[in-house]
């Protein structure tokens, strides 16, 4: 007896509800929520964390599957579109980010890469977007690379303004190359807020074909960026149901919070 189409949909989703993070380390002095909402049964995007450690004798970090650790990798993208075309190229891409960064891949490696891999298996005119970044807890810096990921947001609770940091490349799978980049650091105050959010969030549609568009969550966010996470995401979230005016959701979408306790 044959499994039925819809049942088989529903297993693809377990399978990729389990690729989701479920046993995040602790990094001290720190709090990360995230959530991702698919706009039909699979998702084309992703998030993850994983803990790693400085390898002893070369450059880059190592897999640290310790409760509690000192450094968190931290990863968010979106593949191309939406529904099962788009679910499948994101687990398969989180299954290799995951693979490589348990194996210790410098990071330049891993994107050059993960790079090559995607110009082979990609259809023309598809790619991944990428936010690629290392938590260090002792110096309070977030060491990050985006291709093509964005927006990204910076709350700085000293100044109680939002700063935009801006993606560094075009996504993953478009050049032949992603050589040369450099990676920005980030220091974070206690209190300081970064915020990534996926595309489904800011192209969202009114009934009248209207954007709701980044700056209206950006300025949403920086009047509430110092609430409980669940709460901001809330916000932003009821923001983009009062916009569509009931309109089913368009696109995935993928919130992304890290936060520096006081």
């Amino acid at each position: 007896m044959g499994i039925s189409h819809e049942k088989e949909l529903e297993l693809a989703q377990q399978v990729q509800d389990h690729t989701r993070p479920r046993n995040v380390p602790e990094l001290p002095g720190y709090m990360i929520f995230a959530r991702t909402i698919p706009a039909t049964w699979g998702n084309g995007d992703f998030y993850d964390m994983i803990g790693v450690r400085p390898r002893e004798s070369d450059r880059g970090y190592v897999l640290d599957l310790s409760p509690t650790v000192e450094h968190l990798v931290v990863s968010m993208g979106d593949a191309t579109g939406h529904g099962m075309g788009s679910a499948l190229m994101a687990t398969a891409f989180t299954a290799m980010l995951r693979v490589s960064i348990r194996l210790g891949v410098y990071h330049r490696d891993l994107v050059s890469a993960l790079n090559a891999q995607l110009r082979e298996d990609l259809p023309e005119g598809h790619f991944i977007t990428l936010l690629l970044g290392r938590l260090d807890r002792t110096l309070h810096m977030f060491r990050w690379i985006s291709f093509g990921q964005g927006p990204l947001w910076l709350y700085r609770n000293g100044t109680r303004k939002v700063e935009g940091l801006e993606p560094h490349h075009p996504p993953l799978g478009v050049l032949r190359s992603m050589l040369g980049y450099k990676p920005t650091e980030t220091f974070l105050e206690p209190g300081d807020t970064i915020l990534a959010i996926s595309d489904g969030f800011h192209e969202t549609m009114s009934p009248d074909e209207q954007l709701i568009g980044e700056q209206n969550l950006r300025e949403a966010f920086g009047e509430i960026a110092e609430s409980d996470p669940e709460l901001i995401f809330k916000t932003l979230w009821g923001l983009l149901q009062t916009h569509s005016n009931g309109l089913p959701q368009n696109d995935d979408r993928t919130f992304l919070l890290i936060r520096r306790l006081n």
